[in-house]
């Protein structure tokens, strides 16, 4: 498999995760893809990650975690 193709699978896995409300393994995805790769639009990816994460914080109580997280996904995304 060549690159693109894991950076897309990696991508497409962390979509899955999320919308099976799985966050933790999004993220997962997510990071590695962030951490692994060379990527364009990394910044993007750095925010689905946050994202994702301010999820998990969601659901473990931790909603002061979350909206730091919110607050730094969105700051990213308005550059897209």
């Amino acid at each position: 498999m060549n690159e693109d193709a894991k950076k897309e699978n990696l991508f497409r896995e962390g979509m899955k995760q999320y919308k099976a409300m799985d966050y933790f393994e999004a993220h997962e995805a997510w990071e590695d893809l962030w951490s692994d790769y060379y990527l364009e639009d990394r910044k993007f990816v750095q925010g689905l990650i946050q994202l994702a994460v301010s999820f998990v914080h969601i659901g473990n109580g931790n909603m002061n975690g979350a909206k730091n997280l919110l607050r730094k996904c969105k700051e990213k995304f308005q550059e897209f």
